[in-house]
């Protein structure tokens, strides 16, 4: 895939979650949380 394509699919996300911030909710999902706890378990930062 080409650089170029990979920018405009950036850009396009990057406006579509910045005008629509609840498309995937505003809270982390409890799979995020659980995930987090086990990297910090694990020595992660």
């Amino acid at each position: 895939m080409k650089k170029e394509n990979l920018n405009k699919q950036h850009a396009h996300w990057e406006d579509t979650f910045s005008n629509k911030p609840q498309m995937f909710g505003t809270d982390p999902s409890e799979a995020a949380i659980m995930t987090v706890e086990v990297l910090k378990k694990n020595g992660a930062n």
